[in-house]
């Protein structure tokens, strides 16, 4: 059994490091530069309502959208290894930054009122990645932050992609 290396929620620098070298030695790819939607159209909990206008925002700024449960392990690394930015809501396709090139940037779509689960920001802290959030409202009031769907405002998200890039 492995022993524990940080608490939940958070990473040993030096390890989720070395994780990252291994896999891109193995499956990574030298281009670099692509933007990408890590989409969760087809998970059963916390998706984006709006997600055709979301994709059609991303689009005029050259992202490219993905679907993470289509791809093998391979495929999601060497996907990922290219991209200079990610944006995604949160859930475990968001997890691909850890195949990001350092100084990438990430932009988590998140529920407004989740203000305990910090994993993503601390996971690209630990690998220097650029993080940024954008609060989004739930389709339907009162669902756990964990599992509503989101309704994400395409004008903000407009905004910050343009501070983004």
């Amino acid at each position: 059994m492995p022993s524990h290396t940080a608490p939940s929620g958070h990473y040993n620098e030096e390890i989720i490091r070395s994780v990252r070298e291994v896999l891109l030695s193995a499956y990574g790819d030298s281009d670099r530069g692509e933007k990408i939607y890590i989409s969760r159209k087809q998970a059963a909990k916390r998706r984006i309502v709006n997600e055709e206008e979301v994709t059609r925002v991303l689009s005029r700024f050259g992202f490219q959208t993905i679907y993470a449960e289509d791809l093998s392990f391979a495929q999601q690394v060497q996907v990922c290894s290219r991209a200079r930015y990610i944006v995604s809501n949160h859930g475990a396709g968001l997890t691909n930054m850890l195949f990001m090139p350092e100084a990438g940037s990430v932009l988590e779509l998140r529920h407004r009122e989740d203000r305990i689960n910090n994993c993503y920001f601390t996971l690209s802290s630990a690998l220097n990645l650029n993080y940024f959030y954008q609060t989004c409202r739930p389709a339907n009031e009162g669902p756990d932050p964990h599992t509503a769907d989101l309704v994400v405002d395409s004008e903000e998200l407009e905004k910050n992609l343009h501070q983004l890039i």
